[in-house]
């Protein structure tokens, strides 16, 4: 089992966040920081729907297909 230190997760979070790979509000900073902030807060299961609606701005109304194809676009180098 990996035991993790919780002040140095967040401190790595923080050093990548204002990386240069991550200047800007880019979907990529959105979508590390919706994920990083939920695994902070003790949640660990999220959809792809929860992702796409509150990290990256999408319609609530939009279907399930397109959300998980613009959930698949979004990579870090």
């Amino acid at each position: 089992m990996l035991v993790s230190d919780p002040t140095a997760e967040r401190a790595e979070y923080e050093s990548v966040l204002s990386s240069a790979h991550f200047a800007g509000e880019t979907n990529s900073k959105r979508f590390l920081k919706f994920v990083c902030d939920q695994h902070f807060a003790g949640i660990h299961h999220l959809s792809e729907y929860e992702i796409a609606v509150e990290a990256l701005g999408r319609r609530s109304d939009l279907d399930r297909k397109s959300t998980r194809l613009n959930s698949s676009h979004i990579t870090i180098s």
